[in-house]
């Protein structure tokens, strides 16, 4: 069974460092902007372990409109739970927690092994690829409500 819960933004840094950030100092996993007030951090849950994270921030675009945003990042599942529905489980919680905040478009960086669960989950790509130094090719990808 899938539970996805409300965490704090400490309780991101060890899959962070796991899945994102592997053989990195761990400073690089406290991401800006993680103990906003206006930022929440969520995790999903199988059989009582914390499988997959994600975090979620208000911060805008500049490419993209809309007059409230939600960016997320730190998107991560374990190895040994993906594709269980997880990710997408988590995603679909956080989107209706966020349109009820009234927000316009939520987006992300994506990796390129990411689109496909983001583009079943409703979002598009709307940028050519671009690289983030030390992590590697990405998108920019949103969701419109």
């Amino acid at each position: 069974m899938i539970e996805i819960r409300e965490i704090k933004s400490k309780d991101t840094i060890p899959i962070r460092s796991e899945i994102l950030r592997p053989g990195q100092n761990l400073d690089t996993c406290i991401y800006p902007h993680d103990d906003d007030c206006t930022s929440f951090h969520l995790a999903a849950f199988s059989s009582g372990e914390q499988t997959s994270i994600a975090s979620f921030y208000l911060e805008i675009h500049p490419d993209l409109e809309g007059s409230i945003q939600y960016r997320f990042r730190g998107m991560a599942t374990k190895v040994a739970y993906r594709n269980q529905g997880l990710a997408g489980a988590l995603l679909t919680y956080a989107f209706e927690k966020i349109k009820a905040l009234d927000c316009n478009v939520v987006w992300c960086n994506a990796r390129v092994n990411a689109i496909q669960l983001y583009m079943k989950m409703g979002m598009e790509i709307c940028s050519d690829e671009f690289d983030i130094p030390g992590i590697g090719p990405h998108f920019l990808m949103k969701k419109e409500f």
